[in-house]
């Protein structure tokens, strides 16, 4: 299952011009995309997977650091998607 939207009028404002969120480099800046990302991520899910594992095993393996500490590295980060932060791509 995946769930999938593409707000791409959500952006901020960089002086004069509006900042588009970075998937519409991908998906294009007309909001109707929700199909094709959805599509991409159930195709992509295992390679992607794969590949945020790689990304995380030098820390999460990382034995001088505490157990705590590494737990809480990469399960907190849905603070950044969550707790508004912003990637956009500047103008």
């Amino acid at each position: 299952m995946v769930i999938s939207w593409g707000l791409a009028g959500n952006g901020i404002w960089f002086g004069a011009q509006m900042v588009s969120p970075v998937h519409t480099d991908y998906y294009g800046t007309n909001g109707e995309n929700a199909w094709a990302i959805a599509r991409d991520g159930l195709l992509n899910a295992r390679k992607w997977s794969e590949a945020i594992d790689a990304w995380q095993a030098p820390y999460v393996n990382d034995d001088s650091k505490p157990l705590w500490y590494r737990g809480m590295l990469f399960n907190e980060l849905y603070v950044l998607a969550d707790g508004g932060s912003f990637v956009g791509t500047p103008p």
